[in-house]
């Protein structure tokens, strides 16, 4: 199972950041701590979530526990596998889910459909450690939701003709999959058309899932059309700004948000252009290809994009049933010799 530069960022910015985190929690008092990692893949992020809190606390707090979603079962069973092989097999739960099966969430107060979210937070309560510690804390009628939701979802923006539906072929033992233009983007790596499916429902999902009084989410993805370079490269854009506006409106979209958030996006200082972004994506030296590539990113609008790291942390909006929603600000990593935000040890960026 692949584990790229965007996961070992993830861990590598997060760990930056433990033990600042685990103070807060001390003040809270809330132990044990509780893990969502949805996209996990291999799990490596739940894992080394899970062992950065055990160091932390010198391995004498109640046991952690982390949830693992993906929609490949093949995923799931690296996760368990990974998990076993680092002796914390009793900390991981993993969950099959599709983010854009239209149930991730619920559609209606009324509705007997199960969602995936409700499935989260059913496996949650049904951990007894969990159980127990929550109702001690907080009394019998409240839901026990999560402290860290850690995500890595697809964001490629795939033109359709290279979508999940066609990459299902490659399945396909008589394939040849060393032909010209064979589509070589599926369910890993393909965020659909704009390739924010799988954030936008990431982000709606956030107040669902997340304690409402300092539940932190993270999030790993390419960010398209992020604001352009400003005067000073850490300057926060401006609160118009269309990528954080709309982040902020995913997160305000569910009946069910109840909490508001504050948060930080960092892209890297100099995005990529369209034009070249589609020669990355594109078959090697297939012009045909780049082409696809090319018009699918011009007909979306989408012009440039850089890989990034969301942080929002979750406030309670006691006061309003709905709050201030989700306030962003934005800042740019600068590009050193030590590369760009995703490069593997770079504390610059870390910084």
């Amino acid at each position: 199972m692949y584990i790229g530069p965007d996961s070992l960022a993830l861990v590598h910015h997060l760990h930056a950041s433990m033990l600042q985190i685990e103070e807060r929690r001390h003040e809270m008092q809330s132990s044990p701590r509780r893990i969502l990692d949805v996209c996990t893949g291999s799990g490596v992020q739940a894992l080394a979530t899970l062992a950065m809190l055990e160091l932390l606390n010198n391995f004498d707090a109640q046991p952690d526990l982390a949830v693992a979603v993906d929609v490949n079962k093949r995923a799931l069973r690296f996760t368990s596998f990974n998990a076993r092989l680092n002796g914390i097999d009793d900390k991981i739960i993993t969950i099959s889910g599709d983010l854009l099966s239209g149930k991730a969430y619920p559609k209606s107060s009324t509705s007997d459909d199960i969602c995936l979210v409700e499935e989260i937070l059913s496996k949650l309560t049904q951990d007894e450690t969990t159980k127990k510690s929550f109702q001690h804390k907080h009394g019998h009628e409240q839901q026990p939701k999560f402290d860290i939701f850690l995500a890595n979802p697809p964001f490629i923006p795939v033109p359709p003709e290279r979508s999940d539906h066609a990459a299902f072929s490659l399945r396909d033992e008589n394939s040849n999959c060393d032909t010209p233009n064979t589509p070589r983007y599926g369910l890993f790596s393909s965020g659909g058309a704009s390739g924010e499916d799988c954030l936008r429902a990431i982000i709606q999902m956030g107040p669902s899932l997340l304690r409402t009084d300092g539940g932190l989410m993270v999030v790993v993805s390419e960010f398209m059309n992020p604001p352009p370079l400003s005067s000073t490269y850490q300057k926060a854009v401006n609160e118009d700004d269309s990528l954080t506006t709309k982040m902020g409106e995913w997160w305000g979209s569910q009946l069910t948000s109840n909490s508001d958030g504050t948060g930080i996006l960092f892209t890297n200082e100099f995005a990529i252009r369209s034009d070249i972004y589609a020669q990355r994506r594109a078959v090697t030296n297939d012009q045909e290809d780049m082409n696809v590539w090319s018009n699918h990113l011009h007909r979306s609008g989408i012009h440039s994009v850089s890989p990034g790291l969301l942080f929002i942390q979750t406030s309670n909006s006691r006061s309003e049933p709905r709050g201030k929603g989700l306030q962003l600000k934005h800042y740019f990593v600068p590009k050193t010799k030590y590369g760009s935000i995703w490069t593997p040890h770079n504390f610059v960026a870390v910084e």
